[in-house]
């Protein structure tokens, strides 16, 4: 087979850090091409919504989309990983206020710490089975996930900040103007 037809096959079920070896290998054969089908279309079903809401912003659309990429991927590695982490810094602007980087940092190191334990204790020692290593693989994929989806909240929240702000000014303008006319209206009366 080619190297794209293999890896949208996912024939080889082989442990690794993604989440389509174990679904794959309970996945009863009649809904494989059903569930390869959704699997595959995870990425273009988030793109267009991401295009159409931070299109203005391509270096940010494309690092969300290499974790994307990282997270639906048949056969990553951690070199997927390390990809959109290394250009998260091109971004900042986007990534100020995050609320939860530090459940995310630990689960990075929980799955990056306890991968190669639980997979030398499944394959290796015999002491383990496939539900723990799996259970980090899980974890892995959420820290991903959490760093994504946190990543356009903040990018979205950076983008409305503006007009927001702007909003405010106005507003308080209006009350500094009321307060004054009142004041004045007041020191006519006295």
């Amino acid at each position: 087979h080619s190297v794209y037809a293999f890896l949208l096959e996912v024939r080889d079920l082989q442990p690794n850090l993604g989440l389509y070896w174990y679904f794959f290998a309970e996945v009863f054969r009649e809904f494989r091409a059903f569930f390869l089908f959704v699997f595959h279309f995870q990425v273009p079903a988030m793109l267009a919504p991401l295009l159409l809401r931070l299109g203005h912003r391509p270096l940010f659309c494309a690092v969300v989309l290499s974790m994307m990429l990282s997270v639906a991927k048949s056969y990553p590695t951690l070199a997927d990983l390390s990809t959109p982490l290394a250009l998260l810094p091109l971004v900042r602007e986007g990534l100020r206020g995050m609320r939860f980087l530090f459940l995310i940092v630990s689960a990075l190191v929980y799955a990056l710490v306890l991968g190669p334990v639980f997979h030398s204790l499944w394959l290796y020692k015999s002491s383990s089975n496939a539900n723990f290593y799996y259970a980090v693989t899980l974890a892995y994929n959420l820290a991903q996930t959490m760093l994504m989806v946190e990543c356009i909240a903040r990018q979205v929240r950076a983008d409305r900040k503006p007009g927001r702000e702007e909003a405010d000014l106005r507003e308080s303008r209006r009350r500094h103007a009321q307060a004054q006319r009142a004041a004045h209206a007041q020191k006519k009366h006295q």
